[in-house]
């Protein structure tokens, strides 16, 4: 189990965003809401 602060925990998801988009990048437009959602869902403030 490996604990990280809330920065690193940020920085990780940011990344993974970042891979996930560039993995829908392929299937253009029509990954358009996939790619919205995951960054809503990342960056949304609660």
């Amino acid at each position: 189990v490996s604990l990280t602060s809330l920065d690193e925990a940020r920085e990780l998801a940011a990344q993974t965003v970042k891979d996930a988009c560039a993995a829908l990048r392929d299937f253009g437009t029509e990954a358009d809401f996939l790619r919205e959602l995951v960054s809503y869902l990342v960056y949304r403030k609660q």
